[in-house]
């Protein structure tokens, strides 16, 4: 999504294979996106809104759009399977189901987790401070988290955080060092140190 034009590239990427679908695009102004396992959802920051449809091989179904009043000047927006969170920068806000092409709030969420950089995997989150370097992770379903670890003040410095269905991956992008972990059921475990490039500035994993 080209967050300035609002232009969409839509495509599937399966068995490691990339195959274009469409273009389209979206109204100016929703410039952070998420998506659950059979949903997408658009932020507007600025007018304090969400747009969300269902998802599927590559098509968005913007036939039925469906549009909620959330608050304004959220910096992290991101999803579980089922589940997404709306956080600012000091570290509280929203949390609800994403799941049907539709956004459900369930309640509040205040974190302590300042600056957030924010992953999920099918069905956990993992948050941690950019400012105060503080780490919790635990599980992420039907629009409640529960913490299981944490905060932990977290040594190592990290710049980016991005998550597959089972796995989550620290990195750096001064030193560019990192690690990898996996991540289910709102347990951490098989860690592993990782080197790579520096200066890297955007990381994606599937699910």
């Amino acid at each position: 999504m080209n967050t300035s034009s609002g232009q969409l590239r839509l495509a599937t990427l399966t068995a490691g294979n990339f195959n274009f679908v469409a273009d389209s695009h979206v109204t100016k102004g929703f410039t952070k996106l998420t998506a659950s396992c059979d949903s997408v959802l658009f932020y507007n920051p600025g007018a304090g809104q969400a747009a969300t449809a269902k998802v599927s091989a590559g098509v968005v179904d913007f036939g039925h759009i469906s549009l909620s009043a959330v608050p304004k000047s959220f910096t992290s927006i991101n999803a579980s399977c089922d589940t997404v969170t709306f956080l600012n920068s000091k570290g509280a806000g929203i949390i609800g189901t994403l799941k049907g092409g539709a956004f459900t709030k369930k309640g509040t969420i205040k974190t302590g987790i300042t600056n957030p950089l924010v992953v999920h995997t099918d069905n956990s989150f993992l948050r941690f401070s950019a400012s105060s370097h503080k780490t919790e992770w635990g599980t992420s379903s039907n629009g409640v988290e529960h913490v299981t670890t944490g905060p932990l003040i977290r040594i190592t410095a990290t710049t980016k955080l991005a998550g597959t269905a089972t796995s989550a991956l620290f990195y750096d992008a001064k030193s560019g060092q990192g690690e990898t972990d996996e991540l289910v059921n709102g347990v951490i475990s098989n860690f592993q140190n990782q080197s790579f490039l520096s200066g890297i500035q955007l990381i994606v994993g599937g699910r």
